[in-house]
């Protein structure tokens, strides 16, 4: 082999790690379920707050409130912070026996300043856990008890699963969107957690000790602050883990302009975090022998599920041209395995998470949702994600 192969091949492997870690991601997530702490008087918290960040939900909020209002105890609390409403919210959520906060400032506008305000409003009389649910989440049956009983026992964040639905009504196109979603937050968090003992959180369904989270965390406008934060809790040695016994769901808008500005916000911020955070993790991880952050940095590598199909076909298209012109075979028999891999992970993505979420005749919106990136990774799809903007609720 000569040494420019030798390069070529090199560089071939190191792209293609993002593709095995999604493999290694998927295939993790067929384990068994680790069990879960039992809800028993032993694992029961103290006192619980629940904070629900909202902005001009209206009726919307009623839901989820009731959902969470069901299932709380006699010394937990529910708290909205209704953040810069100019509409009916904060009534609501006090006619739905929520303890309301209302905070106006047009500078600093988004969840995350509005959860600092939470932390700061709940710093005199602190709980022993707090939880995060977005004003749109749904609740399954004993959600809060599960979170607030792992978060006691292991002092570590929690995160339930968290599924995004396409609407009855929705296109193919966005039942495409409501699979690479379960892609991510079903196959690859739940590998993460199982093989690594780590997993992300995801802004909705999150429980926390008050200990690790009221002085930490600092509002800002970064979209994704969930996932910065996430990491931030690695580095210091809590990294989260997941509840496979409960789950929230949420629904995607049916404006495929409502849908499409979400997920550019999404992905953009996701790119962001990326890039600035995976080369001081890996250094860190390697310097410190941390599993877990290691695992964090590689699954931070992995690009969204379209970006990454794409990278994958433009490393095939180049190890053809380096083995038609230089007779250089390596690197192209590297590429199309990791292809191939790709691919067979999707499948089985598909074959044990997503037949209900994309049944064959929906398949046609592929084709729309990888149209969609061009609006995605467009002008439009850039400024979208440069400030938080409130996603229109159907």
């Amino acid at each position: 082999m000569t040494l420019i192969s030798l390069l070529f091949s090199l560089v071939f492997v190191v792209l293609t790690i993002p593709v095995l870690m999604f493999v290694i991601e998927v295939l993790g997530s067929l384990l068994p379920t680790k069990q879960a702490v039992n809800l028993s008087d032993e694992t029961a918290p103290g006192p619980v707050a629940i904070i629900v960040p909202a902005h001009n939900e209206g009726e919307n909020i009623r839901p989820t409130l009731n959902d969470i209002r069901e299932q709380l105890r006699p010394i937990d609390r529910l708290v909205v912070i209704a953040d810069n409403c100019d509409d009916n919210t904060a009534m609501i959520a006090r006619e739905e026996g929520a303890l309301c906060y209302e905070r106006n400032d047009l500078v600093k506008r988004g969840k995350g300043y509005a959860i600092e305000f939470a932390l700061q409003q709940l710093g005199e009389n602190p709980p022993e856990i707090v939880m995060f649910f977005d004003a749109d989440t749904r609740l399954e049956k004993n959600t809060c008890a599960h979170l607030a009983a792992n978060a006691h026992k292991t002092n570590r964040p929690v995160q339930s699963l968290n599924i995004m639905h396409a609407g009855k009504e929705a296109s193919p196109r966005l039942q495409v969107a409501a699979f690479a979603w379960l892609v991510m937050n079903r196959a690859r968090m739940s590998g993460l957690f199982k093989l690594f003992n780590t997993t992300r959180m995801t802004g909705t369904g999150m429980a926390y000790p008050w200990s690790l989270i009221h002085d930490s965390f600092k509002g800002s406008g970064n979209i994704v602050e969930d996932l910065a934060f996430t990491l931030g809790l690695v580095r210091d040695g809590y990294a989260p883990i997941l509840v496979h016994e409960t789950c929230v769901h949420g629904e995607f808008p049916n404006s495929e302009e409502a849908a499409v500005t979400q997920r550019a916000r999404w992905e953009h911020g996701t790119l962001n975090v990326a890039k600035t955070s995976i080369l001081p993790m890996l250094g860190q991880a390697i310097t410190k022998v941390d599993p877990k952050m290691l695992a964090m940095a590689l699954d931070l590598a992995i690009p969204p599920l379209t970006m990454q199909i794409a990278l994958s076909l433009g490393l095939s298209m180049l190890g053809i041209f380096l083995a038609l012109v230089f007779s250089i075979t390596l690197p192209l028999i590297i590429a199309l395995t990791g292809l191939a891999l790709l691919f067979c992970a999707i499948i089985m993505c598909w074959a044990v998470y997503g037949r209900k979420t994309l049944p064959p005749q929906a398949m046609v919106g592929i084709i729309g949702f990888i149209l969609d990136k061009f609006r995605i990774y467009g002008k439009s799809g850039r400024q979208s994600s440069a400030s938080w903007t409130r996603t229109e609720r159907d």
